[in-house]
């Protein structure tokens, strides 16, 4: 790949993660800007893809695998059941949660972005619900849901699914240091390893030929 291509790569690269941010955030709230976040984030990482020329085949996971099973059942469902009222929209929503959910699956996020991740859904939801209450006390809806999932039971499985991430990341998180704290860490351990080497390099100068710091010690203990 080329100066040039690495360059565009990345300059495409920076803006996958604040719309992954956006889109989740806005996800329960706002349809308009979901669904472009949606469609960017995914024309973003396809782009990425082109410049790096990542467009290899490899052995799906057994994630991977149900997710593309997911799809086939909508496509299935949708052909079997058509006509109905919402069209092809079931499926078209399947397949591109599916992308991105892959997308995500195998990016390597530091765990600050993964933090953020799950800060900027939490956010999202919390809009959500104080929107959802307004509207229930306005007389605008019967029953509390979020403003852009939809039902009771989806508004229900989507905040279920996001307190059980923001508990888990609370809960089991581990450290995991970036790259910059990883460097810092190596040159702090190289100068206390040359300091070590150092004092020890000094006490044996100070110590005559023939002799070990330990009969120094016994000959002080013995003037005492």
């Amino acid at each position: 790949m080329t100066a040039g291509a690495v360059t565009t790569a990345t300059r495409i690269g920076r803006l996958e993660f604040p719309l992954l941010c956006m889109l989740l955030v806005v996800l329960p709230i706002l349809e308009a800007p979901k669904n472009l976040a949606l469609a960017l984030f995914i024309l973003i990482r396809v782009a990425r893809a082109i410049a790096e020329r990542t467009f290899s085949l490899r052995s799906p996971e057994p994630v991977e695998l149900a997710v593309l099973g997911l799809i086939v059942a909508a496509a299935a469902s949708t052909f079997v059941n058509w006509p109905f009222a919402n069209g092809d929209k079931g499926l078209k929503d399947v397949l591109s949660y599916s992308i991105v959910f892959l997308i995500v699956y195998r990016e390597r996020y530091t765990h600050a972005q993964k933090y953020l991740l799950a800060v900027m859904a939490a956010a999202g939801v919390t809009v959500g619900l104080i929107w959802g209450v307004v509207e229930v006390m306005q007389g605008k809806r019967s029953m509390l849901e979020l403003h852009s999932v939809g039902f009771v039971t989806h508004s229900s499985i989507y905040v279920g699914v996001v307190l059980v991430m923001a508990m888990g990341m609370a809960l089991f998180a581990r450290d995991d240091l970036s790259a910059g704290d990883k460097v810092r860490r190596i040159h702090e351990g190289r100068a206390a390893r040359a300091f070590a080497s150092e004092e020890k390099g000094s006490l044996d100068r100070r110590v005559p030929p023939g002799r070990s710091l330990r009969c120094n010690s016994i000959d002080a203990a013995k003037r005492v």
